[in-house]
């Protein structure tokens, strides 16, 4: 490895990891889908290209966490990567938030707002057809769950945390993993002749500007009192799969943006509630392999 390149992932490894992931993702995703001109994708290429355009996305946190790990880290960066896999006794309250927190929030406000307006039911509730997406959720669940949190949780998370607290991992992390989202919210935001379709844009960015964000403020807290990758997983499979089940059917327009401030709001509402809470000196930081790591 050169040595300026030695340099900078010694001493700013966080920044390495997140140019690796967008290089693997977007690049990766871009050529798989023919370039430029493939994007947004025609409605029903869309489909037939969706889980190549997963396996391309994916490759970017976990194959980075994982060459980052070993470039940061060394051989200790994988043993501890594994032993933070393992369950810890984190307690039944530490479990229920990584399972339950995403469904609530899906579920709280939108079924208020369905006695008004039933367009905002959950489409596990109007499909007739439960068992498609049943197998959906849990199968994009799995596989978003392991193979980002590989790389958010596993690598850069914990660096982070060293330096800037909960909250500001939290916000930084959400962020990006918002940014890191866009590439495919504008493939998969197609009409049947490919051109850009803005009320199907304009609900996936929804979801990733107003939910994301929020949402990694808590897995990062979770994370950081449990030291649990493990946890992290479950906390994302649960967001994952929560958005495939109690989603409305019709998302087109702006009730699918409408949706997605619904969710986020609760979410907002609680990272505020505990930021005030917060006493300096806290839970904060997990423990990590080299705690001379820097962001």
């Amino acid at each position: 490895m050169p040595r300026k390149l030695r340099d900078i992932v010694r001493n700013r490894p966080v920044l390495a990891y997140y140019v690796l992931v967008f290089l693997i993702s977007w690049g990766t995703l871009l050529i798989a889908m023919g370039g430029p001109s493939g994007f947004p994708a025609p409605a029903g290429e869309m489909l037939r290209l969706m889980p190549l355009a997963i396996v391309a996305l994916l490759a970017g946190p976990s194959l980075s966490g994982l060459l980052m790990t070993g470039l940061a880290l060394g051989r200790a960066g994988y043993g501890d990567l594994l032993a933070r896999l393992r369950t810890r006794r984190t307690g039944l309250r530490s479990y229920a938030v990584a399972l339950l927190a995403a469904p609530l929030a899906m579920m709280a406000l939108p079924l208020l707002a369905s006695t008004i307006w039933p367009r905002f039911l959950p489409r596990i509730l109007t499909d007739a057809d439960r068992g498609p997406i049943l197998g959906l959720a849990l199968g994009a669940g799995l596989s978003s769950g392991l193979f980002e949190e590989i790389g958010w949780t596993g690598f850069a998370i914990p660096m982070l945390l060293r330096r800037r607290g909960v909250l500001g991992t939290g916000l930084v992390t959400g962020f990006l993993w918002c940014a890191w989202h866009l590439i495919v919210n504008l493939w998969s935001s197609g009409d049947a002749a490919g051109r850009l379709a803005p009320d199907l844009f304009l609900h996936s960015f929804a979801f990733s500007a107003a939910v994301l964000p929020a949402f990694r403020v808590h897995m990062v807290r979770l994370y950081a009192r449990s030291g649990s990758l493990f946890l992290a997983i479950l906390m994302h499979l649960s967001l994952t799969a929560g958005n495939v089940l109690f989603v409305p059917a019709d998302v087109s327009g702006p009730a699918g943006a409408a949706w997605s401030l619904m969710v986020s709001l609760p979410l907002w509402a609680a990272v505020a509630a505990r930021s005030r809470r917060a006493r300096p000196g806290g839970p904060e930081n997990p423990r990590v392999a080299d705690p001379s790591a820097t962001a």
